[in-house]
């Protein structure tokens, strides 16, 4: 996935994303159809919200983190 990451800017995922380690499977992201309405929501959300905006962007670096 990462070695396309530059072809496909600005484009949600297609496909399904998963952190493995040492004992398999330790996170499976949502899957890619639901990736557009939950994007929608977080910034939905983060218009309305009153949380600090440290807060915010930490929530944010997280889910880049997790690639939603």
């Amino acid at each position: 996935m990462m070695g396309q990451i530059l072809t496909h800017a600005g484009h949600f995922r297609t496909q399904p994303v998963g952190v493995y380690g040492k004992e398999g499977v330790t996170h499976i992201a949502p899957p890619a159809n639901m990736v557009s309405g939950l994007m929608a929501e977080l910034f939905d959300w983060l218009q309305q919200s009153a949380e600090h905006p440290l807060i915010i962007g930490n929530l944010c670096f997280k889910l880049y983190l997790w690639k939603v």
